[in-house]
């Protein structure tokens, strides 16, 4: 399918991904390879089809091959379930491979990051609860731009807005405020 359309391009990615993991759950990572391997890299389904390319790999014993996607897929940002995955999946390769020292140390990174990635979530959920959470998000509003939807993209770095942006593009948060909506009308 040649296209430029957006959308159409992100069905595409949407369908090879699905596609690849059904092979994978099939047992055929030979097969899942080719197919997860035409997922754009910079589309919305990049992460999972990394992810799903290094198990692929995994699964034919080629761990140095899985190793590459695995790492592509630490440096995006830790909110990602995939990239989540990537950071147990590139130790446990490396003890596949026999490095251990290796391996130990991406756990070791890994328990660290998600240590962190904790302390951020309770405090989050700390500031949330004082009620602080629209003050902080509107404060730095400029009367002369537009509405607050402006910082959506550009959120405070706070805490507590590290996930808001990830919060509001869900489906089921999604879902939740269209039964908000219709029970209030």
């Amino acid at each position: 399918m040649e296209t430029k359309d957006e959308e159409l391009l992100s069905l595409r990615d949407k369908a090879n991904l699905a596609l690849g993991f059904a092979y994978l759950q099939a047992q055929r990572p030979a097969d899942a390879r080719p197919i997860l391997e035409r997922v754009r890299l910079e589309g919305p389904f990049s992460s999972m089809a990394l992810l799903g390319d290094g198990w692929a790999d995994s699964s034919l014993g080629e761990f140095k091959k899985a190793l590459v996607p695995w790492m592509a897929l630490r440096k995006r940002n830790l909110l990602d379930s995939a990239v989540q995955e990537a950071y147990l999946t590139v130790p446990y390769a490396y003890n596949q491979l026999g490095a251990r020292g290796q391996a130990a140390e991406y756990y070791s990174s890994a328990i660290d990051s998600f240590d962190a990635e904790q302390r951020r979530i309770d405090e989050s959920i700390e500031l949330i609860r004082k009620g602080d959470l629209l003050d902080r998000l509107l404060n730095d509003d400029k009367k002369d731009t537009l509405t607050w939807y402006w910082q959506l993209k550009t959120v405070p770095d706070a805490p507590e807005s590290r996930y808001l942006y990830h919060l509001l593009a869900t489906t089921s948060f999604r879902k939740a405020s269209r039964i908000i909506a219709s029970s209030s009308s």
